[in-house]
């Protein structure tokens, strides 16, 4: 049985917040998805972290400039993948949810491994599950996901 966790490089981070950043998705030709739900576009995803505030995935979308609202700011979010057959119960060493639930394309906001991390469903393809987390936690959430590897292995046997 072997649990593939990959680092996501090709996957470009935005934060887009303040008022008018849901008229800016739109002018953008990019979904404008509820309250703590995602959306797909052609090239990623959309979240909506909160009111009029977004995280914006993909490559060459043209979003406004930082300097005035809304704000544009880019983020360096580790990105893992991860097998969504599996994911469930590698991510079940760390985090509370029941992952199991998460729709095929869902979004969710959690703690693994005691740090805050950001959950996406089917963002790549409908057979994965990508990982975020602040750039300064990579190793840790790398090393801890890895070590989960031999657990939800055996629990899978």
């Amino acid at each position: 049985m072997s649990f593939e966790i990959t680092t996501v490089t090709d996957l470009a981070l935005r934060q887009l917040v303040g008022p008018g950043a849901a008229a800016a998705l739109a002018e953008a030709g990019l979904p404008r998805p509820d309250d703590l739900c995602a959306a797909a576009h052609d090239h990623g995803f959309v979240a909506c972290l909160g009111h009029e505030h977004y995280l914006v995935a993909g490559r060459d979308i043209p979003l406004p400039a930082a300097s005035a609202p809304p704000w544009c700011f880019t983020r360096s979010d580790a990105v893992f993948r991860l097998p969504a057959e599996h994911s469930h119960m590698l991510l079940a060493q760390y985090c509370g949810h029941d992952l199991r639930r998460l729709p095929e394309t869902g979004w969710l906001m959690t703690r693994v491994a005691d740090i805050d991390v950001w959950l996406r469903a089917g963002a790549h393809t409908p057979d994965d599950v990508l990982v975020g987390c602040d750039a300064s936690y990579e190793r840790y959430l790398h090393d801890a996901l890895h070590g989960a590897v031999p657990t939800a292995a055996a629990q899978h046997a």
